[in-house]
């Protein structure tokens, strides 16, 4: 078995790491857990307790740096790990063990390929917390593999069709050198950016049918800022300037060109971005929940019976555009059930 490193950085947020060990415990995975918490003592205490209880069946790492942020923690995460593949995951979401596997192995076995991920979902609780009875769930992602051989051409073809491959299996040697401007870019944004085109600069990304990867959405949730606040931040201009050097010269010296001529893909999609950001604006869109309440704010249990048969209808009516709705892998005929099904028992406490 080729074992895959899960890294969670978290704080202050105990209940939801609970909540994976409880998964991890359940499907009895063999992969490393490696937890980097900057907690309070408090927290801290209540994490580590639970930690203990599963210490003979969980292979369970954990640190204590209370003055980390979130990208210090994961690079020090990964400095900490001793598996060759490791994958990164926060604490309110899932990487599926068989999955991480088949990953692995397909790394292990194309070394011009720098990352492995399969398909993933994003479900939202009706009410805010690690569980829940109601939820909507969807796609996260699409089918995202990115075979090009040039570096030059993966980054344009990503520039327009960007996702998260910072969640995919990689080669641990690999993420560490790919984390290199992470965790000092002074924009959390650019910070993401940066990291993501790298991965995708520096080796092929293949896609894998499998259930790779179940993400919670919520309000705590990190969503990438747009729109004008982000051009008005005062770290902007200097990340985008860290960002734009860094990446053209990777491509220089992948594809072996010009620093100028890789200076030029690497502003022409970033120039895409920063307009689409522009003209996304600053409006957060409500939830599928909030816009059912807000239509029939007297009516609450015939909106939560709407969503129901809303939802139903649609996985019904279009089972290629909703595979990744809970409605249709809790299916015993979908493949992805037995992956999807502990999940679905642990987030709604159904053991």
């Amino acid at each position: 078995m080729v074992k895959v490193s899960i890294l969670i950085p978290t704080m202050n947020r105990p209940e939801f790491v609970v909540r994976l060990l409880e998964y991890y415990n359940l499907v009895k995975s063999k992969h490393p857990i490696y937890i980097g918490d900057a907690s309070n003592s408090i927290n801290k205490n209540k994490l580590l307790k639970k930690i203990n209880t599963y210490k003979s069946v969980l292979d369970v790492n954990y640190f204590h740096w209370p003055n980390f942020n979130d990208l210090k923690t994961l690079d020090e995460l990964v400095k900490q790990s001793k598996e060759d593949y490791c994958a990164y995951i926060g604490d309110d979401d899932f990487l599926i063990p068989n999955s991480l596997e088949i990953c692995a192995n397909f790394l292990e076995k194309n070394l011009d390929y720098r990352t492995a991920q399969g398909k993933a979902m994003i479900f939202h609780f009706k009410e805010a917390g690690p569980y829940g009875k109601t939820f909507f769930s969807g796609e996260y992602w699409k089918n995202n593999s990115i075979e090009n051989d040039k570096s030059s051409e993966r980054f344009l073809e990503f520039g327009k069709n960007y996702w998260t491959p910072v969640f995919s299996v990689k080669r641990r040697k690999e993420f560490l050198k790919d984390l290199e401007f992470y965790g000092n870019m002074p924009d959390k944004n650019f910070g993401e950016l940066i990291s993501n085109f790298t991965f995708i600069s520096r080796g092929k990304s293949k896609f894998l049918d499998c259930l790779y990867l179940i993400r919670q959405g919520h309000n705590e949730r990190y969503l990438m800022k747009s729109g004008t606040n982000w051009i008005k931040s005062p770290n902007w201009n200097k990340s985008l300037q860290i960002c734009i050097k860094s990446l053209s010269s990777i491509i220089s010296k992948e594809d072996q060109i010009g620093y100028k001529k890789a200076n030029y893909i690497v502003n022409k999609v970033f120039d895409d971005i920063i307009v689409r950001s522009i003209k996304k604006g600053d409006k957060i869109s409500e939830n599928f929940f909030d816009k059912a309440k807000n239509l029939f704010k007297n009516h609450v249990l015939f909106s939560d019976l709407l969503i129901s048969i809303y939802r139903n209808l649609q996985a019904f009516l279009f089972p290629k555009k909703f595979e990744m709705s809970h409605l249709r892998i809790l299916k015993k005929n979908s493949k992805y059930y037995k992956d999807f099904k502990p999940i679905y028992k642990v987030i709604t406490n159904k053991f």
